[in-house]
C-alpha cells in the first residue's frame, strides 16, 4: 500500500474477518498503524450504528480514534451536494449520503477511498470526482 487512504465502513466492517485474506489484513494493519489510514465522523458513525451494544461500541470507536481523522466541513458538504447533483443529471442520484460525503472528503484531502462499495465506482463513473478508490479485496469475492 503506497496511498495514504480514507477508510470506508464497507472495509472496515471487513477488515477482522476471514472475507480478507491473511496477507491483506496484515498489509492493512500496518498501514494503520503507519498513520496512512485515515478515518472520518461518518466512519465512526455507520461502524457505531453496527455495534451490537455499548461495549462494542466503545471499542470500536477507540479503535477508529487512534487514526487521523478527515473533517467534514462546509467546503465537503457542497462538494457532497455537486457530486449528487451530478448523479441526478446522469439517472444515478440515489448513491447514499454517506459515500458522497466520503467521496468528498477523500477528493478535497486527497485521500484514496478503501472500500468494498460499488457506490464508488458509480461516483467515479458519472461524475467529475478526483478522489482515487481501491476495493480492499476484488469485487466480488467476498
Amino acid at each position: 500500500m503506497t496511498a495514504t487512504y480514507l477508510l470506508d465502513n464497507s472495509a472496515w466492517s471487513r477488515f477482522s474477518t476471514e472475507a480478507i485474506p491473511e496477507e491483506r489484513r496484515e498489509e492493512i494493519a500496518e498501514a494503520i498503524a503507519d498513520s496512512q489510514v485515515w478515518t472520518s465522523p461518518i466512519v465512526m458513525l455507520e461502524a457505531g450504528f453496527s455495534a451490537r451494544n455499548a461495549t462494542v461500541h466503545a471499542s470500536l470507536m477507540r479503535d477508529l480514534a487512534r487514526m487521523p481523522a478527515a473533517a467534514i466541513d462546509r467546503e465537503v458538504g457542497l462538494r457532497a451536494i455537486e457530486l449528487q447533483s451530478q448523479l441526478a443529471q446522469a439517472g444515478h442520484h440515489r448513491v447514499p449520503p454517506p459515500d458522497l460525503l466520503t467521496s468528498a472528503i477523500a477528493e478535497l484531502h486527497g485521500l484514496t477511498i478503501l472500500h468494498y462499495d460499488k457506490d464508488f465506482d458509480v461516483i467515479a463513473e458519472h461524475t467529475d470526482c478526483l478522489a482515487a478508490t481501491e476495493w480492499v479485496v476484488p469485487r466480488g469475492s467476498v
